[in-house]
C-alpha cells in the first residue's frame, strides 16, 4: 500500500493507505504507462468526469436522462474523482523523489 501526498486543503488525507490493485478502475488502465504518459490519462479522465457534470444542467428527454443517471451511477463521480486525486499525487510524489539528488545518485550508482 501507498501513501497519497497532501497537495492543497481540500486534497485527501495522507495518511490514508491507498492499495493499488485492479479493483481500482484508474490503476487498472495506468499501470503499465510510464510516468510520463499519466498526465494524458488523468487529464482525459477529468475532462470525462467534467463533460458528464456539464450535462446534467442541459435540458433531457426521460430516455436521455435515464442514460444519464445510469452512467452517473456506473462512474460514481465522487469515487472517481477521489481516485483521481489520489494518482496525480501519488504521481507527483513519485516524480519528484526521482528528481532528488539522492535518488538520482543512488539509481546512477546501480546502473
Amino acid at each position: 500500500m501507498l501513501k497519497s501526498e497532501k497537495q492543497a486543503d481540500d486534497a485527501p488525507d495522507p495518511d490514508v493507505p491507498i492499495e493499488l490493485s485492479n479493483e481500482d478502475f484508474l490503476f487498472k488502465e495506468v499501470r503499465d504507462i510510464h510516468l510520463k504518459g499519466l498526465g494524458k490519462v488523468t487529464t482525459e479522465k477529468l475532462r470525462d468526469i467534467q463533460n458528464i457534470i456539464d450535462k446534467r444542467d442541459n435540458p433531457q428527454s426521460i430516455s436521455e436522462l435515464s442514460e444519464y443517471v445510469k452512467k452517473i451511477k456506473s462512474m460514481n463521480i465522487a469515487k472517481s474523482k477521489e481516485m483521481l486525486d489520489h494518482h496525480i499525487n501519488l504521481a507527483t510524489h513519485i516524480n519528484n523523489t526521482q528528481k532528488n539528488l539522492d535518488y538520482s545518485q543512488c539509481y546512477t550508482l546501480e546502473q
